[in-house]
C-alpha cells in the first residue's frame, strides 16, 4: 500500500471506488490558480512475479494543474514500468476504436510506477468519451500488462483546446475561439521591416498563422495553436516588438 499513499500524495487526492471517478478541483496554497483531478481505478488486477508479488490495482488520472497541460497519469501501487531512454510509450484503446500511443515519463521525483505525460486535443477527446478503456504497459521482469478502466461518466473538463482544423473553422467563419490575455512581454528589434518578417514567418506543424493587422505602419499577426494563442505586434519608429500570450476560455 505504500506506493498507493505515495501516488495519492502526489495527484493529491485519495483513490476512488472501484470503476468510479473521483473528481476534485482544489486551489493552490501559493496562489497559483486551481488543479483539476479526475481518477479511476482499474476494474482489473495485476499479479506479478517477486519482489512485486501479489494483487494490485492500477490507477489512471486526468489532471490540469494551474496554468499547465491537460495530462494523464498512469501508476501501479509496486513495480517499475519500463521506459526507452527518452520516454515512456504507452498503447491505449478507447472502447473498440483503433489502439494509439500515448507519451509520458517517469515523475520528477523518480518513481518508476508512476507515469505522467500530456494529451492532445484529439487524445482527450476519445479518453473522456469512452466506457472502456484498456492501457498496455511494460512492467521490468513481467513483461506486457494490461489495464482495464471503466472510464464512463468521465468528470474531467480540463483546459480548453481546439483541434487546429476547428481553429481554421472559427476563423474562417470570422469567430475565432474567445482568449484572455495572461501575460505579454516585450521583444527587442532593430527596425520595423525585421519584426515584420519574425511575425509574419510561416507556420509551422500544428499551428494556423493570421494577420489581424496589416497598416503602413503597424502589424499584428496571431498564432493559433490547439490551447492557446499568441499575436505578435510590430510598430515603425519602435524597436520593440509587444508579445502577448492568451489561453483559449473555458
Amino acid at each position: 500500500m505504500r506506493k498507493i499513499i505515495l501516488f495519492a500524495a502526489l495527484v493529491s487526492i485519495g483513490f476512488p471506488a472501484l470503476s468510479e471517478w473521483k473528481h476534485e478541483i482544489k486551489e493552490d496554497k501559493m496562489g497559483r490558480g486551481n488543479d483539476e483531478i479526475a481518477t479511476v481505478i482499474s476494474s482489473n488486477s495485476l499479479s506479478l512475479s517477486p519482489p512485486y508479488d501479489g494483487t494490485q490495482k492500477a490507477s489512471l488520472s486526468l489532471r490540469w494543474l494551474r496554468d499547465g497541460a491537460n495530462e494523464f497519469v498512469v501508476a501501479i501501487e509496486k513495480g517499475q514500468i519500463v521506459c526507452e531512454q527518452a520516454s515512456c510509450a504507452l498503447l491505449i484503446r478507447a472502447d473498440d476504436s483503433k489502439a494509439f500511443r500515448i507519451t509520458g515519463a517517469h515523475p520528477k521525483d523518480g518513481s518508476s510506477d508512476v507515469i505522467v505525460g500530456t494529451l492532445s486535443t484529439e487524445e482527450l477527446r476519445k479518453i473522456k468519451g469512452a466506457k472502456k478503456i484498456l492501457i498496455e504497459i511494460t512492467i521490468y521482469q513481467n513483461g506486457e500488462q494490461m489495464l482495464e478502466f471503466d472510464s464512463k461518466d468521465n468528470p474531467f473538463v480540463g483546459r480548453k483546446t481546439y483541434l487546429i482544423s476547428e481553429v481554421r473553422e472559427m476563423v474562417k467563419a470570422g469567430s475565432p475561439p474567445k482568449a484572455t490575455k495572461y501575460t505579454e512581454v516585450p521583444m527587442d528589434m532593430p527596425d520595423f521591416n525585421i519584426c515584420k518578417k519574425v511575425a509574419n514567418r510561416a507556420a509551422e506543424g500544428d499551428e494556423l498563422r493570421l494577420v489581424e493587422v496589416n497598416k503602413k505602419d503597424e502589424l499584428t499577426v496571431a498564432t493559433y495553436f490547439e490551447d492557446s494563442a499568441i499575436k505578435q505586434t510590430c510598430k515603425k519608429g519602435s524597436k520593440k516588438s509587444i508579445i502577448s500570450f492568451f489561453n483559449y476560455d473555458r
